[in-house]
């Protein structure tokens, strides 16, 4: 199945973060880590700038209004999304 988001909706893939491991060797689990998380993009609906398709961004890690299919991909806004990181 093929998903096209509309208007300013993005689909995107969370990527996965290693346990951090503090100082003294305490490891938090990727749900206790961070204000933010990585994803993929995979598709962008017409009216969102500034994201494309293969994109990694930050976003919430608990989006406003979500939809997650089987694969666990989501369909959220993309005010939900802070930043584009761009790889050096």
């Amino acid at each position: 199945m093929k998903i096209i988001p509309f208007n300013n909706l993005v689909l995107v893939e969370p990527i996965a973060k290693q346990d951090e491991v503090k100082a003294g060797g305490i490891i938090l689990p990727e749900k206790h880590v961070g204000r933010y998380i990585k994803y993929k993009v995979l598709a962008v609906g017409g009216t969102v700038i500034g994201i494309k398709v293969g994109d990694t961004v930050l976003g919430n890690p608990k989006p406003e209004n979500e939809v997650v299919n089987k694969e666990g991909h989501k369909l959220i806004n993309s005010h939900d999304l802070f930043a584009r990181i761009i790889e050096e």
